[in-house]
Formats: structure tokens, C-alpha cells, sequence
């Protein structure tokens, strides 16, 4: 490999311009230089021999040309490259590669001035035969550059006002203007090919540097790798002047990642992308953790092939169904016991009742039979005091008839006297004998009494038991129904997805947009687990592909190597919002589980119980309005052209739930019956029901806060009833 420098005008230590040439072949240089006039000053420079070559003209460009023209001190060039140059033992002359030198030249933004250079490419092959190998080699024939056949042109290097003249025919670098010739190359059929890989590849250090740069080092090999590739890759260079977003612009600014960490804080990611080794990992990494040790973190899952996306979401979708069948086994088995120990507990106070009724009725025996004995002593002692009487007036009688009966009236009125008292001493000792048959009464009442106490404390003990062995098999129930929620929570993926199309590069390219392998992880994800954020993530720049991933069901398309890494903060930040909801989807997945949906209807001035088992079909669309509900709160949270129809429709939906939990309700029952928060949601319905009360400006707000916390009030009464 050879490359002479022979320098024209000024002086030979400060030349204002100069020829540089580049031949593999040693001779032909020798002999272009030699053609020269005699007389003009010229200072060749080392040769630059290779042993080994180079495998592309990539490497010999960043070797040898790049820094030969970066320390060129000449203010004009002219640069000869032999349009069929060899770089190495495996190139071939008809690879023309001296115009991929001069394509490099013109894409090398590091060059400054030196990549507007006239190049002109010498060959011994005609024009028509150069444009037929290659489109792209139309960039011969573009401002800035001649293409000279020889021998015939080598007169040329005879005139050295020619040359000089060409020195000073620039080209022009712009978009506009190149652009014709440099799309020429990009239309080659495996050019859609290259495009992808070079946006992955290089992408990732744009992605790096602009997501995670604040943590990232400038030196990390990967950015390293992609400044080296800036430099050197024909094709990256391409792509990156015809599409200027390519180029990486700078890093986060302190606040803004802080801000942004803050807001991802408690979200989880799942990022599938068979290339993120490129880098595409460590970016994600390093912006929503703030730091780039890629230590494992349970928050950020990274999947690499179709394969294993595909069995992430096949093992989730089961876990899932599992984990909610056992979560609903033990939420019926819960319910059970807790039916029975509200029975135990019924009759543990029934038989706590029944004991007090009997130890009141005792006591009132007790009480009884102590005054039926005070009246008996009474009676006894009245008895006593009647007999001591009869006794003495008979005493007394015995002695006055035994006397002169001189006195007859005293004497029969003694008689009489003695009569009256014995009539009240019967009297007496009847009511003695009927104080003692109620004593005997009241003593057989108390025993009685006393017998039903006892009973009643034997009835006791054992509903006291059940009561307590209901309560620890509820608490156990509890501790199940507990574990299966936390299992459930577990088995469900609550994280944002991050998706590649393209999981199998080589052969997607030959896939319709609705086949490729992204797509079907995206049907995937959607039938599964229709609630969760997913943002396309890929190189594909295809409309068709926008639109299909969106009728899917995705919620943001981000282009590799094209979008900004300030957008993929605002994408993630729109999808924490958006997985706010993940687990209200969740909660919706357990009410259509359930065995049984308790409403409540109003009869005979109360509330009245109403089941509704798995198949009926009020209860099918109370849950199906109540899905579409939420996944126009979605749709709100997703728009940035928000609708309040959307509100208004969730709503009316949830108005017409409130309707299925609360019949038979009127307009004046709704704040006394069912309280305020129900009372406000009754409300907001008839508000958007009827134009007119909107237009009053009397009402109540209607924002997403408020109409999300009715809908997570009324998902969660509906789940826990």
C-alpha cells in the first residue's frame, strides 16, 4: 500500500496547497508524480506499506487517511485515489473501493474542511461501465470530485494551473446537496438490513449517552466503540448524514434525571430485544437507576430472544390463572367460616342470654322464697300471739264460770270474746299452712331455677368453644386468603414493557410488518394482560409498523437511533401513569372469579341481601361495564388530547353499577340509605345524564382523581362483598 504526497506552490516547509495521492500500486503513483513539470517543487512522503492489509477500506481509511489528512498543513488539496484501489489481500479491483475513500472523505465530520476536498479518482475503466458496477458510484460526477480515465487524463497532471484550479473546487457538504448521491448506495436491496443493525448498534450510544450520560463515563467502551465507529464505518456514516437525529446529543441534566427517577421510582420494567448487548440494557439501566453497575435488580427483567419472551408471557398468563383460582378457592373457604363463626357467635350470645334470663329468674326465686319465708315467720309469729290470746281468755273463762255466776252478762261476753279469737286463730293457722305450701312452692321454683342456671352454663361452655374454634379457623382462612393475595400480587407482572420488533433480524426482513416476531409477543402480552403499558422500542421505521402496533393495543412507538432519549423519559413517565391502573385490572380479574357478587336491595324500609353466582347475566355486565370503564380511564390517562367524554361515559357506567349494588333506591333515599360517598357518585351520574345540569355551572368537579377514586371504591366494595 502506498501513499505519496507531492505539494505544489509557496514554499516547501509552509505549501497553500498540494496533491495527495493514494495507489496500492507503488509504480503507478511513482509514474503520476513523475508527470509532473520539472521545476516545480515536490516533497513525497513516506511510503506506507502494510504486510498484512487491511480486511475493508473502513480500516484503512482510519489508519492511514484520516490522520494524513488531519495533519496535512496545506490550506487546498487535491486528492488522487485510484478508483480501483486494493486495501488488503481479499479485495478485488472491480469493488472500486477508491469511491468509498471518497465517500469517507465527504461523510467525516471530524475532517472540517479537509472533507470538501477535489477528489479525483483515476481508472482505466469508462464512465458508463463505473455507473453500471454501483449506484452509488455515482458520486464520481458529484461538485468536488473528477473521475480521469488514463492514460488519456494524465495530461492533466501536466498543467499545474489546472491543478491548482481544481484545489480550489470545493465541494459542498450539505444535505441538500449530497444527499442524491449518498441514497443511491442506500437502496441496494439488504440496504433496510444494514439501516437496522447500524440503528441498533449506534443507536445505543445515542440512547446511552442522551438516557443515562449523567452516570455513564464518556469512556465506557461502548461509547468508545461508537466515536470509533462515527470515524470509520462507511454505512454508519451514511445513515448518520442522511439522517442527522442519528447523532447523540447530550447528556440529562442533573435535575431532569433526578426528576425523572423520582417518577419511575416504584415501577418495574420488562425489556425484550434480542440486541440489547449493544447497549440498549445499560442506557435503560443507567437512566432509571441512576447509576451503571448493572447489578441485577428484580425492577428491571431483560429478555433476549422471541423464545424467551414468549415463555415469559406463557409462564405469567399461567401463574396468573393459577394464582386467582387459588386466590378465589380460599376467598370462598374464607367466606365459609366466616358464615360459621357468625353462627358460633349467634349461639355462644344466644346461650349467654338464655344463662342471664336464668340468673335473673333465679335471683327473682331466691328474692321470692325469702319473702315467702319473711311471711311465713309473720304469719307464725301472728299465730303464736292469737294462740298466747285464746289461752288466756279461756284461762280467765275457766276461772269466772268456776265463781258465783252472779255476773252472767260478763260471762257471756267473755264467752263471746272467746269465740272471736278462736275463729281468728283457724284463720291464722290457715294462713300459716298457705304460707307454708308457698314457701314449699317457692323452694321448688328456686330449685328449678337453679336447674335451668345450671343447664344454661353448661350450654354455655360448648358455644363458647365452637365460638372460639370458629374464630381460629377463620383467622387461619384469613392467613390463607391473605397468602393467596400476596401470591396473586406476585404471580401478576405489574411492570412496563419495552419491546423490540424485531427479534429475529434476518428473518423479519422478509416478514409482513404482521408477522414479525415482536408482534406476536405484542398479541401475546395483549391477550394476557390487556392493562399493561407497552412502548415499541425498535429500529423499524416503517409507518405500516406504527399503525399495526397501535391497533394492537400499544401505547408509544419509539425509534432507535432516530427518538431522543428526553422522549423515552416522557414515555416512561406517561407509563407509570398508565400502570396506576395495572392493578385495578387485577382486582377486576378476582370479582369475575368469585363465587358469589352480593347486592343489596331496598324492601320494607331496609336492605335486603342479594346474590349473584358466576353466570348470571346482570352480574356478567356489571363486570363488563366496569372493564370498559377502566380501560377508558386508560385511554384518558394515555391522550394528551383528553376527552371528558371519556369521564362522562365511566360515569354513566358506573352509575348503572351503583344501580346493580343499591335496587330499589329512590332519588330521596340515596344520602340517608347508602351514605355520602355513594350519595356524591349518584350525583356526577345524573350530571352528565342530563345536558342541562352541565350547563347550570352548579356542579360538582369531574377530573380523573375523582372519577378514579369512585371507580377504585366501587371495584373494591364489589371485591370484598
Amino acid at each position: 500500500m502506498g501513499a505519496i504526497t507531492i505539494t505544489f506552490g509557496g514554499t516547501n516547509l509552509q505549501p497553500d496547497w498540494g496533491v495527495l495521492i493514494f495507489d496500492d500500486c507503488a509504480e503507478i503513483a511513482a509514474t503520476l508524480s513523475s508527470s509532473f513539470p520539472e521545476g516545480v517543487p515536490c516533497q513525497p512522503t513516506p511510503s506506507c506499506y502494510i504486510d498484512e492489509g487491511y480486511a475493508d477500506v473502513d480500516g484503512f481509511f482510519d489508519e492511514q487517511v484520516r490522520p494524513l489528512l488531519n495533519v496535512s498543513s496545506t490550506d487546498d488539496l487535491v486528492i488522487l485515489v485510484h478508483l480501483n484501489l486494493k486495501v488488503g489481500p481479499h479485495s478485488r479491483r472491480r469493488d472500486q473501493l477508491g469511491v468509498d475513500l471518497l465517500k469517507h472523505i465527504r461523510l467525516t465530520a471530524s475532517l472540517g474542511r479537509r472533507r470538501c476536498c477535489h477528489v479525483a479518482l483515476y481508472t482505466f475503466e469508462s464512465s458508463a461501465s463505473i455507473l453500471r458496477r454501483r449506484p452509488g458510484n455515482l458520486i464520481v460526477h458529484s461538485p468536488g470530485a473528477s473521475l480521469w480515465r488514463l492514460p488519456e487524463d494524465i495530461l492533466v497532471l501536466q498543467d499545474p494551473v489546472k491543478l491548482r484550479e481544481l484545489a480550489g473546487q470545493l465541494a459542498d457538504v450539505r444535505l441538500e446537496r449530497l444527499d442524491r448521491y449518498i441514497r443511491c448506495d442506500m437502496e441496494k436491496p439488504d440496504a433496510r438490513t444494514y439501516a437496522h443493525s447500524y440503528l441498533n448498534r449506534a443507536g445505543a450510544a445515542k440512547f446511552i449517552q442522551e438516557f443515562g450520560g449523567h452516570v455513564v463515563s464518556p469512556d465506557h467502551s461502548l461509547l468508545a466503540g461508537y466515536r470509533q465507529m462515527a470515524e470509520s464505518d462507511l454505512e454508519w456514516k451514511k445513515l448518520a448524514f442522511r439522517q442527522p437525529l442519528l447523532l447523540a446529543g447530550g447528556p440529562p441534566s442533573e435535575a431532569d434525571a433526578h426528576d425523572f427517577i423520582g417518577a419511575v421510582r416504584d415501577s418495574a420494567f420488562l425489556y425484550i430485544d434480542d440486541e440489547h448487548h449493544w447497549g440498549w440494557s445499560l442506557g435503560l439501566y443507567s437512566g432509571v437507576f441512576g447509576n451503571c453497575s448493572m447489578t441485577p435488580n428484580p425492577r428491571l427483567v431483560v429478555l433476549a430472544s422471541l423464545e424467551e419472551g414468549l415463555e415469559f408471557v406463557q409462564n405469567a398468563s399461567q401463574r396468573l390463572r393459577d394464582a386467582l383460582q387459588t386466590w378465589a378457592a380460599a376467598a370462598d373457604e374464607c367466606e365459609k367460616h366466616r358464615a360459621h363463626k357468625s353462627e358460633a357467635e349467634v349461639r355462644y350470645r344466644a346461650a349467654t342470654e338464655a344463662k342471664r334470663k336464668k340468673l335473673e329468674t333465679l335471683q327473682a326465686a331466691e328474692q321470692e322464697l325469702e319473702a315467702a319465708r319473711n311471711r311465713e315467720a309473720a304469719r307464725l309469729q301472728e299465730t303464736k300471739a292469737l294462740v298466747e290470746s285464746f289461752a288466756s281468755v279461756a284461762l280467765d273463762f275457766v276461772d269466772r264460770t268456776t265463781a258465783a255466776a252472779a255476773e252472767d252478762q260478763s260471762a257471756l261476753r267473755q264467752l263471746e270474746q272467746g269465740q272471736k279469737v278462736i275463729v281468728a286463730v283457724g284463720d291464722a293457722l290457715k294462713f300459716l299452712y298457705a304460707s307454708r305450701e308457698q314457701t314449699a312452692k317457692t323452694v321448688a321454683a328456686q330449685l328449678q331455677a337453679a336447674d335451668g342456671l345450671a343447664q344454661a352454663e353448661r350450654q354455655v361452655g360448648p358455644a363458647a368453644e365452637a365460638a372460639k374454634q370458629a374464630e381460629q379457623l377463620r383467622r387461619g382462612a384469613e392467613d390463607t386468603l391473605n397468602r393467596a393475595e400476596r401470591a396473586l400480587l406476585s404471580a401478576f407482572p405489574d411492570v412496563i414493557v419495552l419491546l423490540d420488533l424485531r427479534l429475529e433480524p434476518q428473518r423479519d426482513e422478509t416478514r409482513k410488518t404482521a408477522e414479525l416476531s415482536g408482534i406476536r409477543i405484542l398479541k401475546a402480552l395483549k391477550d394476557a394482560f390487556p392493562i399493561l403499558p407497552i412502548i415499541i422500542m425498535t429500529a423499524s421505521e416503517r409507518a405500516a409498523s406504527v399503525e399495526i402496533v397501535r391497533s394492537l393495543g400499544a401505547d408509544a412507538y419509539w425509534t432507535k437511533g432516530i427518538s431522543s432519549g428526553a422522549e423515552m423519559r416522557s414515555l416512561l413517565i406517561q407509563a407509570v401513569r398508565l400502570a396506576s391502573l395495572n392493578r385495578l385490572w387485577l382486582r377486576l380479574q378476582q370479582v369475575r372469579i368469585k363465587s358469589r357478587m352480593i347486592c343489596q336491595k331496598f324492601e320494607a324500609g331496609g336492605f335486603q341481601a342479594q346474590v349473584m353466582v358466576q353466570g348470571d347475566q346482570r352480574r356478567a355486565e356489571v363486570e363488563n361495564q366496569l372493564e370498559d370503564s377502566l380501560f377508558l380511564l386508560r385511554e384518558y390517562a394515555k391522550s394528551d388530547h383528553q376527552k371528558d367524554k371519556d369521564l362522562h361515559n365511566v360515569l354513566r357506567n358506573l352509575g348503572l353499577v351503583q344501580e346493580f349494588r343499591f335496587q330499589n333506591i329512590k332519588d330521596v333515599l340515596w344520602r340517608e340509605k347508602v351514605g355520602p360517598e355513594e350519595f356524591e357518585l349518584h350525583q356526577l351520574r345524573n350530571q352528565v345524564s342530563h345536558a342541562d345540569r352541565l350547563r347550570t355551572g352548579q356542579n360538582l368537579p369531574i377530573t380523573f382523581e375523582v372519577v378514579r377514586k369512585h371507580f377504585v371504591r366501587v371495584v373494591d366494595r364489589l371485591w370484598k362483598s
